[in-house]
């Protein structure tokens, strides 16, 4: 199965995107609903360096948010987060660019970082 969007996030220490595996991640939409018009909600699956992930979120034509957490077995072997990360983004010259937030809990961020997107269709 094809992703539908392929994307890169960059650690708070490295906030310049540089063609890599580090940080790549492959974003697959499994539902997609439209709940009002051009505003879909969508859920799936993501893929990354750290293991797999699901998400839930909104997508518009030119805005993306969506919460990310990671599956107990990535946490587990590769020390991927453990609470939700936040990301929120605009489209830019035809990809999505935002940032993403670690949360350390309900209320509290543990850091920030930036994401890229682009539509793999």
């Amino acid at each position: 199965m094809k992703p539908d969007f392929i994307g890169r996030w960059v650690t708070p220490s490295d906030h310049t995107f540089h063609p890599s595996e580090e940080g790549t991640f492959n974003f697959f939409i499994e539902n997609k609903k439209e709940v009002a018009k051009e505003i879909f909600s969508i859920d799936g699956r993501i893929s990354d360096i750290l293991g797999n992930a699901t998400f839930q979120g909104v997508l518009e034509r030119d805005k993306i948010k969506f919460t990310k957490r990671y599956s107990e077995n990535a946490i587990m072997t590769s020390q991927a987060h453990q609470g939700e990360i936040i990301y929120i983004g605009q489209l830019v010259n035809g990809h999505f660019e935002g940032i993403y937030t670690c949360m350390f809990d309900e209320t509290n961020a543990d850091y920030n970082g930036k994401f890229f997107m682009y539509s793999n269709n």
